[in-house]
This record gives C-alpha cells, sequence and structure tokens, in this order.
C-alpha cells in the first residue's frame, strides 16, 4: 500500500490524465467526422458572436485537423510539466516527513549539501510552529536545487541522505521525461545536441521534442513506477506509512 503523499499524487495525475484522454476522444471523433463537424461551420456548436476566432476561419478539414493538434498539444505540453510539479510536490512532503521523523529540524538541510538558502530572523519568527519551519526548509530545498534543473542530483541525494535503496533503473527510466519538462518549459520544446546524445530514443521533428499520446503514457507510467519506489523504500525505512 502507498503512503497517503503517493496516494495523492497518484490521484491528483489522474484527474490530469482525464484531460489527455478527452481531447484524445474529441479527435477521433473530427477525424470521423461525426461529433463536431457541421455544414458551414467549422465545428458544430461554435457560434459566431461568442466565437469569433474560429468563426473567422474557413470550414476545411485542413482547419478543424490543425485546430484541434494545436489543442492536443497544448494538452500534452501542460500534462507533461504537471507530471513534474507533482512530482517535486510528493518529493518536498517526503523531506517534510523525514525532517518531522527525526525529530530534527536541521535535518532537513542537510539535503541541501552545500548549497544555501536564505532565511532571516524575520522569517524564522513569522512561522508560528516548528512543523510550518520545517514545511519552509523542505520548500527551499526542493527550489534550490530545481533552479539547478538538477532533479537527478535532487532524487539522488534525497536517497543517499535518507538512506533509500531506490532502484537507480527507475530515476533513469524517468530522467527523459523530466528533462523533456524542462525543454518545454525554458526552450520551448526545442532539444539541442546535448538532449539528443542523451535520449537518442526521444524522436526529435524539426528539431523539436515529438509530442504524441503515446509520450505521455509512456512518461505517467515512468514516473509511477519512480514514486512506487522511492515511497516504498520510504515506508521500509519508517519515514513514511502506508495507508
Amino acid at each position: 500500500m502507498p503512503s497517503k503523499h503517493a496516494k495523492t499524487f497518484y490521484d491528483t495525475i489522474e484527474e490530469f490524465r482525464r484531460d489527455v484522454e478527452f481531447v484524445d476522444v474529441l479527435a477521433n471523433a473530427n477525424k470521423d467526422g461525426v461529433l463536431l463537424k457541421e455544414e458551414g461551420k467549422l465545428f458544430r456548436y461554435v457560434s459566431a458572436k461568442k466565437h469569433s476566432c474560429l468563426s473567422a476561419l474557413d470550414d476545411t478539414e485542413e482547419n478543424r485537423l490543425n485546430i484541434v493538434q494545436h489543442l492536443r498539444m497544448s494538452v500534452w505540453s501542460s500534462y507533461l510539466k504537471d507530471l513534474y510539479e507533482e512530482l517535486m510536490n510528493y518529493l518536498q512532503r517526503l523531506v517534510y516527513e523525514a525532517a518531522q521523523k527525526s525529530k530534527d529540524p536541521s535535518q532537513a538541510k542537510l539535503l541541501i549539501a552545500g548549497d544555501k538558502i536564505s532565511l532571516t530572523a524575520s522569517d524564522i519568527l513569522s512561522y508560528p510552529t516548528i512543523d510550518d519551519l520545517i514545511m519552509k526548509i523542505a520548500e527551499e530545498t526542493i527550489r534550490s536545487l530545481d533552479k539547478m534543473h538538477s532533479t537527478k542530483l535532487l532524487l539522488e541525494q534525497i536517497c543517499t541522505k535518507f538512506d533509500l535503496k531506490v532502484d537507480r533503473g527507475c530515476i533513469e527510466a524517468a530522467l527523459p521525461y523530466i528533462e523533456i519538462r524542462h525543454r518545454l518549459v525554458h526552450a520551448d520544446g526545442k532539444a539541442d545536441s546535448e538532449f539528443k546524445r542523451a535520449f537518442p530514443a526521444v524522436k526529435i521533428t524539426h528539431g523539436k521534442i515529438f509530442l504524441n499520446y503515446t509520450l505521455t503514457t509512456e512518461a505517467t507510467r515512468a514516473m509511477f513506477d519512480l514514486v512506487d519506489a522511492i515511497d516504498g523504500a520510504a515506508i521500509a525505512k519508517g519515514i513514511l506509512r502506508a495507508v
């Protein structure tokens, strides 16, 4: 059984996954020309008054395909970003629970490994309880490494500092999708030579990472496997509790 934090991760991703699946349904409906097409309109239910941008386009199959494909690309991109953000949220909760378990607030600082976080006396005194302060340390710990785009380092440090026996294969399998997220956020999906060398199996078209439904499915599986592995190890160490 997973911890409550892993369950939160799984449940949240499933909500986002429904968006991906629904857009796929819309794309299939558009392809069949049954649900969305209407004579004289780009799509059924398009209102000239309400949907001026859609109404301005000619009623052609090419325009319909372009609109649907753009929507799919947007949802796929957002989904891959959400996967990463929810992984970071899970790791933040793990850091918090580990610090709580140790009964030593400084334990969270060990994860920084040479980096520094800045908390003024005023900041510290603003937190009503030590639990709130520990959560702040956990947030800053994750944020400091995230700014370096060193998710692999972050994962390895968490595993090392808390002595979590996690199969490194799970980390390696998730890295392509984590790096895809970084390229989507910071480079508009462009794949540089470094990315291509590191992840030759990732398809590149016109210099950009090729997004499709299959890629989101593979990313989901890899992220779930990673959280499964971390969660199981944290439960075995007594940091987290199965629910």
